[in-house]
């Protein structure tokens, strides 16, 4: 190793640049120490500091201090870390928020409907909180504030303890004030937007959006740094085949985005509502009984794919449980293995949409069906992730499962019948299955009314108009109840009959 030599100082130049050189009355020597300032032999230096480390300048002093201070750390409690972590705990505080309004009866306003309708939602907000700077002394405040009206307290999420992992994943997502806190803060926020996705928050399709349309900003408008009027035209502008709900849908996700940065104080253009008009609405294809036991003995018959995977041994299951049990596809194709409780025959939906959390339990015969299936699938794939796994364990893609359907539907010769959406469709066994309990509850002689809590537990939904929607679609196949169907949903529920 080079090592450099110290020599005397015998000169100084008086002001930088000055060609006037001063000679010194004798040489100056200085310690062999290693310090970041050199000192004359003789001196010495007196250094104030808050910290031990900044108590010496040597590399060996500055490693036995370091030393020290670990073994001390390793047989004492850490006061400051065990109330940096306290303080952001949940308390138990008293529930404050009001009582739900009354949202039965004649003379209730709309507004009212409205309120009662956010104050039952505000238990699934969640609320992402950076955990940095005077949060430290603010998180006990906002944590009872939050709790106190009602949000539960998994839903107060708080962005993880600051690292230096932490600062080089989000510091670089900003181009704001460059000083320390305004970057920490930076790498706060998207750290809340990673633990987002962790938690089980999707955004992959708008997600994919936003990239194509980044994508087309690049290479069309290079020197734009703001969402233009020439830029959302073309983004909006209809593509070929394109129906008008998922245009709508991706004009939307770009209308949020400027309006973001318009409220951050960036100029964007906003495309104006109404843009490309109403959304249409799906006229669910509603299967016979024919119909289910062709398409499912169609599925019997698939045979298995010379590229590989265990597709028939999967069709036949996965569209059975989204019929058996009114799955939503996504929920479905998203199972994990370690969902699926086959001793008790139970299925645990998590994060479905809106975020909510279910149980649902199968028939004999379905839950028959799962035991055998899980049997044979985890010979070829006894480590995979998801119930039903692709290739490599995982997921598969919504485009596949659709794909199967088709094939399954044309073998089955289903017709389709007109209007929009009358195509048969995946998400179409979940309205099968609900229209077939609402008409064995008429067939029984029961009032279907009384369904109508339990469906909307049973479906995911957040609250009942939702599931009111497929006594509208029962209407056209059961005359009992249209006169029913065309009865607001302000009515008072009768008391559930035990028997259904």
């Amino acid at each position: 190793m080079f090592k450099a030599k110290i020599e005397p100082l015998v000169q100084i130049q008086l002001t930088p640049g000055s060609n006037k050189i001063v000679e010194l009355p004798k040489p100056i020597e200085f310690q062999p120490r290693k310090t970041k300032v050199p000192l004359r032999k003789g001196e010495q230096r007196l250094i104030i500091a808050t910290c031990e480390k900044g108590t010496v300048e040597d590399l060996d002093e500055m490693k036995d201090i370091k030393a020290d201070i670990d073994e001390i750390k390793a047989v004492n409690p850490n006061f400051v870390d065990i109330a940096a972590h306290d303080v952001f705990r949940q308390r138990d505080v008293e529930l404050v928020a009001d009582a739900l309004p009354i949202t039965k009866g004649l003379f209730i306003s709309k507004a009212t409907k409205e309120r009662a309708l956010r104050m039952t939602q505000r238990k699934d907000f969640r609320v992402g909180i950076p955990r940095l700077l005077n949060t430290y002394t603010y998180a006990p405040f906002f944590n009872a504030y939050f709790a106190s009206l009602g949000l539960k307290s998994e839903n107060i999420i708080y962005s993880d303890y600051t690292t230096p992992e932490l600062y080089r994943a989000g510091a670089s997502r900003g181009a704001i004030d460059p000083c320390y806190p305004s970057k920490i803060g930076i790498a706060h926020v998207y750290n809340l937007l990673a633990v987002k996705h962790a938690l089980g928050l999707p955004y992959t399709t708008s997600e994919r959006h936003l990239r194509h349309f980044d994508a087309m900003c690049a290479q069309d408008f290079p020197e734009q740094t703001t969402v233009t009027r020439q830029m959302a035209t073309q983004w909006a502008t209809s593509r070929p085949g394109e129906h008008v709900n998922g245009q709508l849908r991706r004009i939307t996700l770009v209308r949020q985005l400027a309006k973001h940065m318009a409220a951050s104080g960036i100029s964007a253009y906003v495309i104006a509502p109404g843009i490309p008009g109403r959304q249409v609405r799906y006229r669910p294809h509603i299967f016979s009984h024919k119909q289910l036991r062709a398409l499912f003995d169609a599925a019997d018959q698939i045979v298995a794919s010379p590229y590989g995977g265990q597709r028939h041994v999967i069709i036949p299951v996965i569209f059975r449980m989204i019929y058996c049990l009114g799955l939503r596809p996504g929920e479905a194709r998203r199972l994990h293995r370690n969902d699926i409780d086959l001793t008790r025959g139970a299925i645990h939906i998590r994060q479905s949409k809106s975020h909510k959390d279910r149980l649902v339990f199968m028939s004999a015969d379905l839950h028959d069906h799962c035991r055998r299936y899980d049997n044979v699938i985890s010979a070829y794939q006894p480590d995979r992730i998801a119930f039903f796994p692709n290739q490599t364990g995982g997921f598969y893609s919504a485009c596949t499962i659709g794909y199967w359907f088709a094939q399954l539907v044309t073998t089955a010769a289903i017709k389709a019948a007109t209007g929009p959406g009358a195509s048969p469709r995946v998400y179409d066994l979940r309205h099968a299955h609900v229209i077939e309990n609402i008409n064995r509850c008429t067939r029984a002689g029961h009032n279907p009314e009384t369904l109508l809590a339990y469906l909307s537990m049973h479906l995911g939904h957040t609250n009942s108009e939702d599931t009111w929607y497929y006594f509208h679609l029962a209407a056209d196949f059961h005359p009992d109840l249209r006169q029913l169907a065309n009865t607001g949903i302000e009515s008072i529920l009768p008391e559930p009959c035990h028997g259904i």
